[in-house]
């Protein structure tokens, strides 16, 4: 592109190309020269160009060599962005071809389809492309007469008449010229393609997969899958050359398991076996049992890092992972050079995680090194070049249009994924406005979030500290920690510091580490790391602010000092003289995780359990088979059985009240199965139920005021009458309210004093009673 009158310098193009010719440089294209929006048809076979011009190549404008001058439109200070051409040429027999070997001149920018099909992408932006989107780059000097290698599949080929069209694009409307010019060979000696980056998981969700790997030459890409090892009977094929392949795999069913190979469209480079699958996910709110792997600071390449690696397949017993967490930097180099390619290929790549990355779907974050700590005149993340990660909602949650921050969903939680190092970190800014969307947006039981710089840390650095490669900390902690709180998101995962760090179940601390009260400390005890209660949570009326879990797990490939006042106060276990990685797994109403040490043991461990507690009044006829089953994952202690199970059949012949607690006698749900004759045991209504919170209560956030919440289903008239009697028989609440699609009542609990009382509920037709403490 030249915009001056430049003394330019004569220059002898030799390109040799191997085969037959089959479109030879020079020859006569049709163009459309008109400035319009010509939409998407134009590249295919069946468009109709019967009204466009044709000339011979070099077609263009502003050098003086061209064969056939296009226009350029009215007004020489915005010219038209893009000029279209199309071609037909015959080929009566493509399968005697290896592959199709193309060379193009543009300038500045160019695409190209062969039959409808991208096959060749140059000096243009990723992504959508419209008639106004302008080149990447402008093109100059001995650029502009170079000539660019391409090459696709002759699969893409008939025998007769094909069409390849081009879009030539300027990079601005002043730019003073365009060149185009084009050749096609066919090459007969087959490729010898080497896989040089093993297959890996992008981006999986009940119904997608991006599949990625990389070769050392050009090529197409081919999966080939199906949900038997030895019959890969459905495939997804790419057809740009490239180096760097990525295939998205649609149209899947959820929860389900497909072993797949990858190669080209004509080969297989690496077949399938039982340790190469992809598993999509499930229907989203589905509450199974899903497990993750947490790993944060671990790309050092090196014994230490494989040490982590090891210690966590040991405990893992090879059972399928879910997911796969990067904290941020992935990829260390010599301190001076971090992040680059070469740096994830022996971080991560190249075997280092040989047993998990061909099956584990991969969702990281960005670190300070992954940037390279913005050393002045470094390359961009390698990591935007590696990763195919959602930035349109495509995996759930709101789209963010950046590989920066992102959020998904899996079964019944939502992970939100932030840049803690080179986005603004400030409330108004776009990723917190994002987040803040995304959080008002999800629906699901749990949330997770993390990123790379930890808010509270005393490892080897200081959220206290607001100075260099620490201030983030400070930024999250005071602007980011508010938002994520008051949407009750449960359990935030950092990195950067290289020790392991947990936290209590807190809120509200939004200060250095000084400024800790015991009421920011929702529970003070370990989670049940000593044989203790698990952390509670009651967010059936309100998720805000119930408390949430702080962990820091920048332990996976180095340790490192600590900072003055380790551990950080907030911490109810803190570790700096072990490697790990962190265990996260999530069932129903519980989350439970384990800090994993090289060796494959449990060093420090928690849990989380939802609106658990309950108790339950059913309603059974004679000789009724009655299933109880716990308002919490995991084996219960049934009493007065004595049964250790997670659920218990009963069969019913008088009525009768059952326990369900965890081994610790932490939570405790208490079943009261009553006997009774009524139409349902003729077969004509259901059984009924009726549960209520108790002995917990919960507080409103608003009005700080405590409230039961009494719960039904089951009942078939438009309103209930609720009252609660005390067992002297006063009566101490009565009100009628609608049995509507809410089916939860809130009495304020000072209008009781502690103790047993009796709740009856009736819709006439059937009256249930239910006692409970308070």
């Amino acid at each position: 592109m030249k915009k001056l009158l430049l003394l330019t310098i004569l220059q002898l193009n030799l390109f040799l190309i191997e085969g037959q010719t089959l479109l030879p440089a020079g020859s006569t294209w049709k163009y459309n020269d008109s400035g319009l929006d010509l939409g998407s048809s134009w590249k295919d076979p069946s468009y109709n160009d019967n009204s466009w011009a044709s000339g011979l190549a070099e077609l263009g404008y502003g050098d003086g060599d061209e064969q056939t001058v296009v226009s350029y439109g009215p007004n020489s200070n915005n010219k038209y962005i893009t000029t279209y051409f199309r071609k037909v040429f015959y080929i009566s027999n493509p399968s005697q071809y290896q592959e199709i070997l193309g060379s193009i001149r543009r300038d500045d920018g160019a695409i190209v389809y062969v039959n409808g099909t991208e096959v060749f992408r140059t000096n243009m932006p990723g992504g959508a492309i419209t008639y106004q989107t302008a080149a990447a780059s402008t093109v100059a000097f001995t650029s502009e007469d170079t000539y660019y290698n391409f090459a696709f599949s002759p699969g893409l080929l008939i025998s007769g008449n094909n069409v390849i069209a081009v879009e030539i694009h300027q990079d601005e409307g002043s730019s003073s010229d365009i060149s185009f010019n084009l050749s096609l060979n066919g090459s007969q000696n087959p490729q010898v393609i080497q896989v040089t980056r093993e297959p890996y998981l992008n981006t999986g969700t009940s119904h997608s997969m991006i599949v990625r790997w990389q070769t050392d030459i050009p090529c197409d890409s081919k999966v080939r899958y199906g949900t038997n090892p030895n019959n890969l009977n459905l495939s997804a094929s790419v057809f740009p050359y490239t180096t760097e392949h990525a295939v998205q795999i649609t149209g899947l069913l959820p929860k389900t398991r497909y072993y797949y190979s990858i190669g080209t469209t004509s080969h297989e480079l690496i077949p399938s076996g039982n340790n190469q699958y992809f598993k999509t996910s499930p229907i989203e709110g589905s509450r199974e049992k899903y497990r993750f792997w947490a790993i944060g600071d671990a790309g050092m390449s090196d014994g230490n890092q494989r040490a982590v690696r090891d210690g966590y397949l040991i405990y893992n017993e090879n059972r399928h992972v879910d997911g796969w967490i990067m904290l941020g930097d992935n990829a260390y180099g010599s301190g001076i050079s971090d992040g680059t390619q070469s740096c994830y290929q022996t971080a991560v790549f190249s075997q280092m995680y040989a047993d998990l990355i061909s099956k584990t779907v991969c969702w990281p974050a960005l670190g300070n090194h992954d940037y390279n700590n913005h050393i002045p005149f470094s390359p961009a993340p390698a990591y935007f070049d590696i990763f195919n990660l959602p930035t349109n909602g495509e995996a759930g949650g709101v789209a963010s249009g950046t590989e920066k921050y992102y959020s998904y969903n899996y079964g019944n939680i939502h992970f939100i994924v932030l840049d803690s190092y080179d986005e603004d970190r400030s409330v108004t800014a776009p990723m917190a406005s994002w987040l803040v969307s995304d959080l008002q947006q999800t629906t699901a039981e749990w949330i997770v979030a993390y990123w790379h710089h930890p808010p509270y840390t005393k490892g080897s650095h200081d959220s206290d500290n607001p100075m260099f490669l620490d201030g983030e900390c400070e930024d999250m902690r005071e602007n980011i920690l508010p938002i994520l709180e008051q949407y009750g998101v449960d359990l935030v995962l950092n990195g950067h510091s290289h020790s392991y760090e947990r936290s209590y179940l807190v809120d509200s601390h939004y200060g250095t580490s000084g400024t800790l009260t015991q009421q920011m400390l929702k529970d003070d005890g370990s989670g049940g790391r000593l044989d203790d209660c698990p952390y509670e949570k009651e967010t059936l009326y309100s998720k805000a602010h119930q408390g949430t879990v702080y962990a820091v797990v920048g332990c996976s490939g180095k340790l490192s000092s600590v900072a003055s006042g380790w551990p950080h106060p907030v911490c109810s276990y803190a570790d700096h003289d072990n490697m790990g990685s962190l265990s996260l797994t999530i069932q129903e109403n519980r989350l439970d995780a384990q800090f994993v040490s090289t060796t494959g043991s449990v060093l420090d461990q928690f849990s989380i359990i939802k609106n658990a507690g309950i108790s339950h009044h059913l309603t059974a006829c004679q000789n009724e088979l009655v299933n109880l089953k716990p308002s919490f994952p995991g084996k219960v202690l049934w009493q007065p059985n004595q049964v250790l199970a997670d659920s218990l059949s009963v069969l019913v012949t008088h009525t009768t009240m059952y326990l369900a607690s965890d081994t610790n006698g932490c939570i405790v749900d208490t079943f009261y199965v009553e006997l009774v004759n009524t139409p349902a045991c003729n077969g004509t209504a259901g059984i009924t139920d009726l549960t209520v919170a108790s002995p917990k209560v919960w507080t409103n956030a608003w009005l700080d005021e405590q409230y039961i919440p009494i719960q039904w289903s089951g009942f078939n008239g438009n309103e209930l009458d609720i009252e609660i009697w005390s067992v002297q028989g006063q009566l101490i609440y009565s009100k009628t309210v609608p049995n509507d699609s809410n089916k939860l009542l809130l009495v304020e609990a000072a209008k009781f004093l502690s103790g047993t009382y009796l709740l009856r509920a009736s819709d006439l037709e059937n009256t249930l009673f239910l006692k409970f403490l308070h």
